[in-house]
């Protein structure tokens, strides 16, 4: 009966394994062309990250980013993702998501005086805990280095979109003298 029992765990466990939800941060550096990476022991490098097992899915950006704030100490926006790929044979989901913090350039400073801010040059010559991330961080590097962004991304996943629209808001509000109760 126990080994009947066992089984029938291991096949419910097999097909009905609760995910695991992998978010990456892409933090640009406030004023120059890089962004916050970790290093370990070992000297591989790594973007600031958190796994959680609920069921979120890499969509749900207002849930995300309060995850993300939370667990990692920051306050920050989320632009877009960046690069999304599941690993159905360990049931995981990895999300890369480009941020936009919410600090002045000074705070934000302070607040990672410890970290590394790493560059296009730097990048191409350290390890990467995650060798997949490094095609996606390139990319991003030579895009805020360019100062090109792409035509195609929406308005709203561009750097500073959402406090141009918070300031056209409370202007509007304003010019129709309603009074605002909280933040946009």
């Amino acid at each position: 009966m126990i080994i009947l029992l066992s089984s029938i765990n291991q096949i419910f466990n097999r097909f009905f394994q609760r995910w695991k939800f992998h978010f990456y941060a892409i933090l640009p550096h406030p004023t120059e062309a890089k962004i916050l990476m970790l290093s370990d022991d070992e000297n591989t490098w790594f973007l600031p990250n958190i796994c959680i097992n609920e069921d979120i899915h890499p969509s749900d950006f207002a849930t995300i980013q309060k995850v993300i704030e939370k667990e990692l100490g920051i306050s920050a926006n989320i632009l877009y993702y960046a690069h999304n790929y599941d690993d159905k044979s360990k049931c995981e989901i990895h999300t890369i998501y480009v941020l936009e913090h919410n600090y002045l350039k000074k705070e934000l400073i302070e607040k990672f005086k410890d970290a590394s801010w790493v560059d296009l040059e730097t990048l191409k010559n350290i390890s990467l805990k995650l060798p997949e991330h490094k095609s996606v961080i390139q990319e991003y590097l030579t895009e805020i280095e360019s100062s090109e962004v792409l035509e195609l991304r929406p308005p709203w996943a561009r750097k500073g979109w959402l406090y141009s629209a918070q300031k056209w808001i409370e202007e509007q509000l304003l010019e129709l003298n309603y009074q605002q109760l909280y933040s946009v």
